[in-house]
């Protein structure tokens, strides 16, 4: 029963979060859209904040757990092979399993939603949670990028691949949304061939010649 709770105000919390922004929605607001009382909040969450941070860890823990195996297992196979990882094989490993989630799991649109206003909004402590959950995978992602791009400097590899998360994280948001400028619709059954536009592009600016 007290996991039925809990479930339950992860839930209704993940949906609040997305529809009026994280600051501004309430414990009360959360109270009153489950019918659970105050104690019950605190006693399963401590805090707000305790809450924020499980409506983000029960999604990236799993989804970043994909990613790190399968860059992981593109680092052993190029390894194995004695040759550099190729920098698609890494991307892809980053990539599908963002869509696979966004495809498998139909609440992903809260969560999606949840995040792009916590990375866009005014709350820093909001960012912090998140960033602090994605840091460690970001780190992999640039030791496995500096191994398939030993040719570029740190600064510029760094900055090409904050491009590369922000190119995902747009295009992560227009899943199932209308395209203001295109009027173009995707959905997320369309995943896979999202996936396939949006490797070679940033493919081809990760790996652009660079010269000072």
């Amino acid at each position: 029963m007290q996991d039925d709770t809990k479930e339950k105000l992860l839930n209704h919390a993940e949906r609040l979060f997305a529809e009026k922004g994280i600051a501004a929605t309430s414990i009360r607001d959360l109270t009153q859209a489950t019918g659970v009382n105050i104690a019950s909040v605190n006693y399963h969450f401590g805090s707000k904040r305790g809450l924020v941070d499980q409506v983000l860890e029960r999604r990236i823990i799993p989804l970043n757990q994909a990613r790190t195996e399968r860059l992981q297992l593109v680092l052993k196979t190029a390894a194995v092979a004695g040759e550099r990882p190729l920098t698609e094989d890494l991307l892809r490993a980053l990539i599908e399993p963002t869509f696979e989630f966004a495809a498998t799991l139909p609440e992903s649109r809260y969560f999606l939603e949840m995040v792009s206003r916590a990375m866009s909004g005014p709350d820093a402590q909001v960012r912090d949670i998140f960033l602090q959950h994605f840091k460690p995978l970001f780190q992999l992602v640039y030791a496995a990028m500096h191994k398939a791009l030993p040719e570029l400097p740190h600064a510029v590899l760094l900055m090409r691949l904050h491009f590369s998360v922000g190119a995902l994280h747009s295009s992560m948001q227009m899943i199932g949304e209308q395209e203001p400028l295109l009027g173009a619709q995707m959905e997320t059954g369309n995943s896979s061939a999202i996936v396939e536009m949006l490797l070679p592009f940033l493919s081809s600016g990760m790996q652009a010649p660079y010269t000072v």
